[in-house]
């Protein structure tokens, strides 16, 4: 690697954590630095591994002469990786470039993206979780094509034996008796035994394998397990078995090794985001929320790079006694209020966006946060960042918690950088916040599907977490 791509991993170990989690939102966003040119990536993971992602990298600068993407599993680095894709301009556009990467085996990968220009070499990488999400199915024209096609490779195949054993031996201008086509039909019978008990056989072989692909390779969401006791709310660690993708062990995002999600589950009128501390099992003082029904959605991160979002339902009951929560625990209940929305330490936060939205087009949302008077009002670090947001689709199906810097985890990017230097992993913090406040909170996100959702924004202002609802229709 160059110097400057050299620079910017050392830059890097200084930058934020972000936690990546979701559900049903595939597309993968980061928007920083690749050392001197500021980049937004966008990377679709395929849903069948192997399988092609695609690649597009806006450099939001010019003087760019070549834009190349390298895929690197995490046990494997970039020396047991492929040469690099060069990605190719997109016609008509300015300074977009795209790409497809063959990921083959399932697990956290991660994309380098490497650019050449006027001011250097400057490298960023994405983190991707490639997992086989989806079992294809053959079309039915292709089943119905291949199975003509046996069909007369079977008969063609009784037909030659048979032919074989009935006049393979059989002199010039001789005709064929009676015995010779008794032993051409047992031929044909012992052909058809033969062929069936292949078939079988190979049928038997492809189950097994289909079956083996389901069990071990299909990701599937991890269930959790919760309930309450005591005033906590409990997540029981899984136990690794089948269907386990990853069995590294898990290590600290933002300093906590996990990130859970409180959603009411009939119109996300309460949320919370809590801060478990693990004894065996996860644990959570639970703040003053409304007794009822809840989705549950708790973010971890693996030493591998692979991060997971856990799912489950909870029943909430009243809770009489309320146990001493976790400092940065936050949590709101309140429906949507409009684009602006008054803050308990008298500051505003405004959604800029319209809360209209096509579903699967890239976008940026955006809020400002004005103090009383009307100034922009000055953000603190939060976990790291200075802003947080989760956007949940009302029936549950999407849920996703990102930042400024996109749906990326940096702490699977500070991992797989310090895996290419050749450090020791350790259980350490990697929570740095690197330059100023910003003005403004912009967050790079795609909706996946129509429907209505919740976007929850954090902030903190005067030592205080801030969190506000907002609602967007997506067509």
């Amino acid at each position: 690697m160059k110097t400057r791509g050299l620079t910017f991993i050392f830059c890097l170990l200084l930058m934020p954590s972000v936690a990546f989690a979701h559900v049903g939102s595939p597309n993968i966003f980061f928007e920083g630095d690749a050392g001197p040119y500021p980049v937004r990536v966008m990377i679709r993971p395929p849903r069948v591994v192997p399988g092609l992602a695609e690649i597009s990298v806006r450099v939001k600068t010019n003087g760019v002469s070549k834009v190349s993407v390298l895929p690197a599993r995490w046990d494997t680095g970039r020396k047991g990786a492929p040469p690099p894709d060069v990605a190719k301009p997109v016609r008509g556009e300015t300074n977009l470039f795209s790409s497809q990467l063959w990921l083959m085996n399932s697990g956290a990968y991660s994309v380098f993206v490497n650019i050449d220009g006027s001011a250097g070499t400057g490298t960023a990488i994405v983190p991707v979780n490639a997992l086989a999400l989806k079992r294809l199915d053959m079309p039915r024209w292709m089943s119905g094509l291949f199975l003509s096609l046996g069909l007369v490779l079977f008969i063609s195949l009784a037909a030659l034996v048979g032919t074989a054993v009935r006049e393979g031996s059989l002199g010039v201008g001789e005709k064929i008796d009676v015995d010779r086509r008794k032993r051409g039909r047992l031929a044909i019978g012992f052909a058809v035994v033969l062929a069936s008990g292949l078939l079988s056989i190979g049928n038997s072989w492809w189950n097994n394998v289909d079956d083996n692909f389901r069990r071990h390779r299909l990701y599937k969401p991890v269930v959790a397990k919760v309930a309450v006791e005591n005033g906590s709310l409990v997540l029981q660690t899984p136990e690794p078995g089948e269907g386990k993708t990853d069995l590294t062990a898990l290590v600290p995002d933002h300093g906590k090794m996990m990130h859970l999600f409180l959603i009411e589950k009939s119109s996300g009128r309460a949320f919370a985001h809590l801060h478990p501390a693990r004894d065996g099992n996860f644990r959570a003082a639970l703040p003053n929320l409304p007794a009822g029904a809840y989705r549950v959605y708790a973010d971890v991160t693996h030493e591998s790079g692979l991060t997971e979002t856990w799912i489950s339902n909870l029943e909430l009951p009243q809770i009489a006694n309320r146990l001493e929560a976790d400092r940065d625990d936050a949590f709101l209940i309140s429906d949507p209020a409009g684009k602006t929305v008054q803050l308990p330490s008298g500051a505003a936060i405004t959604w800029e966006n319209n809360s209209t939205f096509a579903a699967n087009t890239e976008t940026t949302l955006r809020f400002t946060v004005r103090k009383p008077g009307g100034a922009i009002a000055q953000l603190e670090p939060y976990l790291g960042m200075y802003a947080h947001a989760v956007v949940w689709k009302t029936d549950g199906q999407v849920f996703t918690h990102l930042h400024p810097l996109g749906t990326i985890s940096m702490t699977s990017q500070l991992l797989f950088a310090r895996r290419e230097n050749g450090e020791r992993l350790a259980n350490q913090p990697l929570d740095i916040v690197c330059g100023a406040p910003p003005k403004d909170v912009s967050i790079p996100y795609s909706f996946p599907e129509p429907g209505d959702y919740r976007i929850w924004v954090q902030v903190k202002l005067d030592g205080a977490i801030e969190t506000t609802v907002f609602k967007a229709t997506v067509q």
